[in-house]
């Protein structure tokens, strides 16, 4: 088994341009949230994938530096929000950018 190249670029990206670059990768978009009561939180993710039918199943990659990772790992749980085009705030509130987290992302919502 061969391995690839490892290709290096000649200059650095900023982390402002990468996120741009990545938001106009097309790809589902969907709402992680996890908790109960007031212990609640959520997050933005584009890294949901089918992982099996039987027993159905997903996956989900998250950095582990994310707020919503203690939450996920004590209740080992989470529910799924598929997001349509015309969600475009949702996401946006779920993501972070905006400084909210925990609770503070449900703040308003139906």
């Amino acid at each position: 088994m061969t391995s690839a190249p490892i290709i290096k670029l000649d200059r650095e990206v900023s982390a402002h341009d990468f996120r741009g670059a990545m938001r106009q990768l097309v790809g589902a978009v969907s709402v992680i949230t996890v908790g109960r009561g007031e212990d609640i939180s959520g997050m933005t993710v584009t890294s949901l994938s089918s992982l099996s039918v039987d027993p159905p199943s997903l996956i989900v990659s998250v950095n582990r530096a994310a707020s919503s990772w203690p939450l996920l790992k004590r209740y080992g749980w989470f529910g799924v929000n598929i997001l349509g085009h015309d969600q475009t705030g949702i996401a946006e509130r779920f993501s972070g950018s905006n400084g909210l987290k925990g609770a503070e992302r449900f703040a308003g919502a139906e």
